[in-house]
């Protein structure tokens, strides 16, 4: 049987700590300002800091005065991946303090994290989530229904099995009880999928979050319908929460 990690309150020195930690720490989803101080201290007293995108972080660290050795693990061919980790590896051997970041968000989400994470637990490694910014709790919070379940999906297939997967969903939001479904799409294909999830026979609402956080920040909500989706500019990123529709959301 594993041993249970530790709960880690214990984030004021990572040096303090006799084996090596990683941190696995959510950047904002598009506003700087929503970096947290946790995230700031771990940042910068980490002796690494392994990211998706190098330039992308290296930016973010330049804006908190932070400079730190990088590592890129990105979603990439497995050699790719196998030979970041193996130098991820060898830094932590060297009893070594690391942080993942990803480009927004909390990792883990629609990026291959679990792969770094699951590599290193197998070398005893002991992981630590700093939370923070996260574009699915972000969207969920703008719920007008309850959202005590939901299924996150991120992005849908883009050929096969597409619509497949667009009728599953579906089935699943036939229930009576409020439930959603939440998922990224990129701008140049975001009313073409839409359209397909607005053929289904039921009504459907929906929550559209563009360019969350960021200046122009735009939500859009209501049934979905061709005119709602012709009003989606093809820019910036989106989130969507598309939910079943109750009968006070009917009326």
């Amino acid at each position: 049987m594993n041993a249970p990690q530790k709960s880690s309150d214990q984030t004021a020195s990572p040096e303090a700590t006799a084996s090596p930690v990683f941190y696995i720490v959510a950047t904002p989803i598009g506003n700087r300002g929503d970096m947290t101080t946790r995230a700031m201290q771990i940042l910068g007293d980490v002796d690494f800091i392994v990211a998706e995108d190098t330039r992308h972080t290296g930016q973010l660290l330049a804006y908190m005065g932070i400079k730190k050795p990088m590592i890129s693990f990105r979603d990439a061919p497995r050699s790719i991946m196998d030979r970041s980790l193996k130098l991820i590896r060898e830094r932590t051997a060297e009893k070594q303090n690391g942080a993942y970041v990803t480009d927004a968000g909390t990792p883990g989400v629609s990026d291959p994290g679990w792969r770094l994470v699951n590599s290193l637990l197998e070398v005893g490694v002991e992981i630590v989530p700093i939370p923070g910014p996260s574009a699915v709790a972000t969207i969920a919070s703008l719920a007008e229904i309850p959202l005590n379940e939901y299924r996150f999906v991120g992005f849908l297939p883009k050929k096969k099995g597409h619509q497949t997967k667009i009728d599953e969903l579906q089935n699943y939001l036939k229930q009576k009880e409020p439930r959603g479904v939440i998922l990224y799409e990129s701008p140049n294909r975001i009313r073409r999928t839409l359209t397909d999830w607005q053929k289904a026979v039921l009504p459907l609402g929906v929550v559209i979050g563009r360019e969350l956080t960021k200046k122009f920040e735009t939500v859009y909500r209501g049934i979905l319908s061709p005119e709602l989706i012709a009003t989606l500019p093809e820019k910036g990123e989106y989130v969507i929460l598309i939910h079943n529709v109750t009968e006070r959301e009917k009326i």
